[in-house]
């Protein structure tokens, strides 16, 4: 009987060594991408590029491939990386004839539900369909009031802090862009500026980040049964957690009502799709509206989005700006010339076209440093595709390296130097060392096609606004740092993990006010 078992035991792994055997083999020599160029190791096996990438070091090793084979290298065996601006209008735009390649990414939705993120095609489009108006221009306008009294607390809070020393700017910025998705999304804020720290669900969000990615890893090896191994002990509880907080977050929105001036009066123009029984009913073709738990996971979605993101280029624009004074002089001159008063300062008077270095400033932080460098892969459709007329099999997995284009000199010239001026149209102060620039074709931070991010308007009048206010208000400059604090500081970026989103460290900054201006700060009234 003894032996049974163990010819048994030994039957079993050599079939899974022999599998295992013949699927590298496959891979190396027989895949229909085995054309594409890329290490040996990763066209064999997942396992190199999985370990970089829940280690949160997949765009430096992303980097590392597409320098040395080129703007295709194939990163896994059924995954390709590209750093080709033509990927965005083949793969994630729409062609005639083609059909839609789908999200190969993402995380679950503790209610079984995508929101606009990851949602199928018809949800998806439902979901625009609402929100469209929302993230227009004229619902810019009737969200502006909210956005403007965040500005001016954070203002009024620096204003405070600005003698006590050095301040970190990731965690103000980051609880100020947090604190207006709040009010937008919820009709509350998560008063993070009013009581001067962290929410618990932005520390819960941090820290799921990582196992999130760890999750999708053994999903993919179907070896889920690990993750109560692997994962620490408080992930799912958290997970938890945090949906139960959205979940508390919408019903206390729900009460009051559909007209409130944020996104939810458009989620919730159509009466909610419901079942008087369980509280959910299947969305019938050409219905509009949503259900409970639609409503639940994009508020999920505009939390996770809209906050985070824009934070991230806001203190990725001071630090590159300290890092190159001519860049923080000249920006800082065009919104000191322009605005005489604090107050004059509102979204309107910061748009693209009155204050161009300011935008341009804004641009060249998100190539240089964009807030969601790695994106969401795409799946070839069935039968497969072309991309630049190279044939793609059916099922493979296509990412943009946003990250490495956005740096490569395939793409930029002198692709690691902070230059704002580069955006400026030829002929209106833009150097000729960047007039072929691929600026157009590559650099796309809110993605391109029928996926592209809604928030694109509100998340650019935010950075301008604040980033306006701030230049207006104070004076920024480096803190005088030990030999170690100070390469750790000028290594700011490099330092940075990512998981989904960059794992930003402090970024300590001296504030100072400057003394002609006195602070005008505008009472907001937060009441329904």
């Amino acid at each position: 009987m003894t032996i049974s078992v163990l010819l048994l035991i030994e039957t079993v792994l050599a079939l899974c060594a022999a599998k295992a055997v013949y699927q590298v083999i496959y891979n190396l020599y027989l895949s229909p991408l085995k054309h594409f160029p890329g290490p040996i190791l990763y066209r064999a096996t997942s396992i190199p590029f999985d370990i970089e990438w829940v280690n949160g070091r997949s765009h430096i090793a992303l980097t590392r491939l597409h320098d040395k084979y080129g703007p295709i290298v194939r990163v896994r065996p059924n995954e390709l990386s590209y750093i080709d601006g033509r990927v965005w209008k083949e793969v994630y735009g729409y062609r005639s004839g083609h059909e839609e390649w789908f999200k190969g990414d993402g995380f679950k939705y503790v209610n079984g539900t995508p929101g606009i993120t990851l949602a199928p095609k018809e949800a998806h489009r439902r979901y625009r369909r609402s929100l469209a108006h929302a993230f227009s221009n004229q619902g810019l306008k009737e969200q502006t009031p909210r956005i403007q009294g965040y500005a001016d607390e954070l203002v009024a809070i620096l204003e405070k802090y600005k003698d006590l020393g050095p301040v970190d700017m990731v965690k103000w910025l980051s609880w100020t862009t947090t604190d207006i998705i709040g009010d937008l999304a919820f009709g509350e804020s998560f008063d993070c500026l009013k009581s001067e720290k962290e929410h618990h669900f932005l520390a819960l969000t941090f820290k799921v980040l990582r196992p999130a990615l760890v999750i999708a890893v053994l999903e993919r090896w179907n070896l889920m049964i690990l993750a109560f191994f692997l994962l620490p002990g408080d992930t799912i509880p958290g997970i938890k957690s945090n949906a139960q907080y959205i979940w508390e977050k919408l019903q206390k929105r729900l009460s009051y009502g559909k007209a409130r001036g944020d996104f939810f009066d458009y989620l919730l123009k159509h009466d909610l799709v419901v079942d008087s029984e369980n509280g959910f009913k299947e969305m019938k073709e050409g219905q509009e509206g949503f259900t409970i738990q639609e409503l639940e996971s994009n508020a999920q979605d505009f939390v996770f989005a809209g906050s985070e993101t824009t934070a991230t280029v806001l203190s990725g624009a001071i630090y590159f700006l300290l890092r190159n004074p001519r860049a923080l002089a000249s920006v800082a001159q065009e919104v000191r010339t322009r605005f005489s008063r604090s107050e004059d300062i509102t979204v309107a008077s910061t748009n693209a076209l009155d204050m161009p270095y300011l935008d341009a400033v804004c641009h060249e932080t998100m190539r240089i440093y964009d807030p969601v460098p790695l994106f969401a892969a795409r799946v070839a459709p069935k039968g497969g595709d072309t991309i630049n007329g190279a044939y793609v099999p059916e099922g493979t997995r296509v990412q943009c390296a946003k990250y490495v284009a956005n740096r490569s000199e395939y793409n930029f010239a002198k692709p690691h130097d902070f230059v704002p001026e580069r955006w400026f149209p030829v002929g209106e102060g833009r150097p000729k060392t960047f007039e072929n620039d691929n600026r157009h074709g590559v650099f796309l931070p809110f993605s391109f096609g029928s996926r592209n991010c809604l928030g694109i308007n509100m998340a650019k009048a935010e950075m301008h606004l604040i980033l306006a206010k701030l230049l207006w208000q104070f004076d920024f400059s480096r803190p005088n740092l030990s030999t170690k604090e100070k390469d750790e500081w000028d290594l700011w970026v490099e330092r940075q993990k990512v998981w989904f989103l960059w794992m930003k460290p402090p970024l300590m900054v001296d504030v100072k006010k400057r003394k002609d201006v006195s602070v005008c700060r505008q009472e907001y009234n937060r009441s329904i």
